[in-house]
């Protein structure tokens, strides 16, 4: 991870005992030369986040040494070679987000040593070739954000290395091979935003090792099973046993799948690590059972979108969490704040306690999932551009500006992050997870629902530091929280990434860059992604309205709260941010 800049020479070739090529995340502009199908025993060519452009040259598919083809985040064009794969010992493929197009190549299914393979965000088209048995090591494949189209093959349940399995994005029909109910060392599959019809098979929602599970956005039918959440028994046992325990997310969302009696929901009770259920745009209907709910009034699901939110009642303080997340959202009632559609408060079969908000489904996911799209491993199609996240940080004002000022009683929200804004079709943003939420009388914190002292309360990184002191919640605590977001939009960085050490922080990052160098830090896509204007008129004026973002950031995490602007003066500030950015955009 350099600066390097200029072109990889054709002269290349004359290195023949080269067996490494690393140049990543540099700056390097320039088509891959043919002539390094030459060196023969390269093993290594990392040229991922540079500017390659043109083909992959066909020889590298000869290369017979080659274990490792790393050039993701470029733009490389044309078709994967075609003997790709049929190097004896190719381990690693990862040529994701560039706009190579053409059929996937079969060789590249065939190879007895390869275990990861990326081909996401591309614009392959045609089927996913068969999978050879000989495929045995494979752990990871990734072909989300294509084109491809036809049926998944059944061979890929002869894969028992594979964990993680990601189809999502593309055009693939038919129904979901049986098969792949024999991965028993599934972590992750994603099979969402395809065409793919019929049941799913029963066996996928008891592989004990899976954590996430989507199959969003298909045209799914069927009941609901009523064993979601367990395997059945062996013929040695007469209990049930490996429960889905490390399931932490679950989408069946926009299909057209039934609720029967709606047991399946007692069945999830097993999976105690879940906390993302996605049933939203199905036919649910029907009310939910006493069994599964305490409510007088049952819930009724049809048209409406919801997602549904398990408190995991093992960890320190959840059912805390819960009455007080009840409390608080009894008494908003705000554009720019979650709505609680129901609650559920029960016992499971065993006898343990079960508790779950019904709340408003924002389509567009958390904030989180957009400043950081790669890390949790999402493509999006979309990004945000700087008027976008200008938008975002005034509902964020918004509305804690109202838990501040304008409910009563007040109250401070107290674990404010990306990952707590939601966004819903049209990128409104509303605040989610009252769970940590304390109410102000006369500007004292309720005894009723706090302590004396805030103590760490809230999420590393976006802690207001007087709160490891001991000091008591307030309300710049929450302008803190709000400051840490507003840096972390226009950085693109993570207030806990690796690289803040030795006294270094986010806030200090971008002090160290204000004003002058502050597009040294910014998030690259702000200036590649702008609403629709030309790039070149628009990136001084970016310019002009991030470091004016950044000012509010800084003002807002400065280390003595009193010295901190109240909640309704960083509205006024971001609004006029808004007003200026709209002024210059349009000029």
């Amino acid at each position: 991870m350099n600066s390097l800049t200029g072109e990889l020479p054709e002269t290349i070739s004359s290195c023949s005992l080269l067996e490494i090529v690393d140049l990543f995340s540099n700056s390097i502009e320039s088509e891959i030369p043919p002539s390094i199908g030459q060196c023969s025993f390269l093993q290594q060519i990392i040229l991922g986040t540079n500017n390659i452009r043109g083909n992959i040259p066909p020889d590298i598919g000869l290369l017979s040494n080659l274990s490792a083809l790393f050039i993701p985040h470029n733009q490389l064009t044309g078709t994967i070679p075609q003997l790709l794969g049929s190097n004896k010992p190719l381990i690693w493929v990862n040529l994701q987000n560039n706009s190579l197009s053409g059929e996937i190549p079969p060789s590249l299914f065939n190879s007895t040593t390869t275990s990861y393979i990326d081909l996401s965000s591309n614009g392959l088209s045609g089927s996913i070739p068969p999978f050879s048995q000989a495929l045995s090591s494979l752990r990871y494949l990734s072909l989300t954000e294509n084109l491809l189209s036809g049926k998944i093959p059944i061979t890929l349940g002869n894969i028992p290395s594979l964990s993680t399995l990601m189809l999502s994005g593309n055009k693939l029909d038919g129904t979901i091979p049986k098969s792949l109910s024999n991965l028993s060392k599934l972590q992750i599959l994603d099979l969402s935003h395809n065409n793919l019809s019929g049941i799913v098979p029963p066996g996928l929602y008891t592989i004990s090792s899976l954590t996430y599970l989507n199959f969003g956005a298909n045209r799914l039918v069927g009941i609901l099973p009523t064993n979601i959440g367990y395997t059945l028994p062996g013929l040695t046992s007469i209990i049930f046993e490996g429960s889905l325990s490390d399931l932490t997310y679950l989408d069946l969302g926009g299909n057209k799948l039934e609720a029967g009696d709606w047991s399946f929901m007692s069945s999830l009770t097993n999976c105690t690590q879940l906390t993302n259920l996605w049933l939203d745009r199905n036919k649910l209907q029907g009310i939910i059972p006493s069994s599964i709910t305490n409510l007088s009034e049952g819930l009724k699901f049809g048209a409406c979108n919801v997602a549904i939110k398990v408190f995991r009642l093992d960890q320190n303080g959840a059912p805390k969490n819960f009455f007080a997340e009840c409390e608080a959202l009894k008494n908003i009632r705000h554009r720019n704040l979650i709505r609680v559609i129901n609650l559920c408060s029960t016992f499971d079969p065993s006898g343990n306690e079960y508790k779950a908000l019904i709340l408003e489904y924002r389509i567009n996911g958390n904030l989180e999932s957009w400043i950081h799209p790669k890390v949790l491993g999402r493509n999006p199609t979309k990004h945000l551009s700087l008027g976008l996240r200008i938008r975002i940080a005034v509902d964020i004002a918004v509305a804690l500006d109202y838990l501040h000022n304008r409910c009563s009683p007040p109250m401070v929200h107290c674990d404010l992050k990306p990952s707590n804004v939601l966004l819903d079709d049209e990128m409104v943003a509303c605040l989610s997870d009252f769970g940590l939420t304390k109410f102000l009388h006369n500007n004292i914190i309720s005894l009723n629902n706090s302590s004396s002292t805030a103590g760490l309360r809230g999420s590393i990184g976006y802690i207001a530091p007087e709160y490891g002191l001991g000091c008591k919640v307030s309300t710049e605590g929450d302008v803190y929280s709000y400051g840490i977001i507003v840096l972390e939009m226009i950085t693109g960085k993570c207030p806990t990434d690796e690289m803040f050490k030795d006294g270094m922080n986010l806030r200090s990052l971008v002090e160290s860059a204000f004003p002058h160098k502050i597009n040294d830090i910014l998030e690259p896509t702000i200036t590649e992604h702008h609403d629709g204007e030309d790039s070149n008129h628009v990136v001084p004026e970016i310019l002009t309205c991030a470091i004016q973002l950044a000012k509010l950031g800084l003002m807002c995490t400065e280390t003595s709260p009193k010295d901190r602007p109240t909640i309704n003066d960083v509205y006024y500030q971001i609004i006029s941010i808004k007003e200026k950015y709209h002024a210059l955009i349009n000029h």
